[in-house]
């Protein structure tokens, strides 16, 4: 399975790579036709698309919340509450996401961030606006990244978490229907700055 995610993984950042480099040769393609070729490749590795969070019921929201609560108590409980540096340490800012199939355009994600502290809360916003708030519970063996928003209307994610000099990528599992989604965080010293 963790083979696999590789595999997924170097697929998806050598198609961005070679997309770069091919885009100085040939004329440049729209973002929902690179996006569709990426997801094309992505099923031929054998990627299944997740439900649209955004099609989660709300009776479905109470069940998995009320789980997530519960996971968030046993993990930090059984696996002790210790925080890890890495992940702790300054901002995490997002460079792009992968999400339903599709890709953000370069700079579409500029100014979103993630805050995660040592106490196992964290916040996020967009620049100097925080949008929100809530608890998570991070696994350094097993990369596993539960984030529980304080927002009773929002699902819980579950992410792998893949973290080396100073970049994060997030995977999503299947545990709340996140399979659908990637994104790829760079560590920054502040909150980014509007100019």
């Amino acid at each position: 399975m963790n083979v696999a995610k590789l595999i997924l993984f170097v697929l998806f950042f050598g198609m961005m790579a070679s997309s770069c480099k091919e885009n100085a040769e040939k004329p440049s393609t729209t973002q929902d036709e690179k996006s569709t070729d990426i997801v094309d490749e992505l099923k031929k590795e054998g990627y299944k698309e997740a439900i649209d969070p955004e099609q989660v019921n709300p009776a479905e929201i109470i069940n998995m919340r009320k789980f997530a609560e519960e996971a968030l108590k046993f993990r930090q409980s059984e696996e002790g509450a210790q925080p890890w540096a890495i992940l702790d340490v300054g901002i995490w800012e997002y460079q792009f996401k992968f999400e339903n199939s599709k890709v953000t355009a370069e700079g579409e994600t500029k100014g979103q961030w993630i805050d995660f502290d040592k106490d196992y809360t964290y916040k996020y916003g967009y620049y100097d606006k925080v949008e929100g708030s809530g608890k998570y519970y991070f696994n350094i063996e097993t990369k596993q990244l539960l984030i529980l928003d304080d927002d009773p209307m929002k699902k819980p994610y579950e992410y792998i978490a893949k973290l080396h000099n100073g970049h994060m990528v997030l995977m999503g599992t299947k545990t709340y229907k996140d399979n659908a989604y990637q994104a790829k965080l760079i560590n920054v010293p502040h909150i980014p700055a509007k100019g």
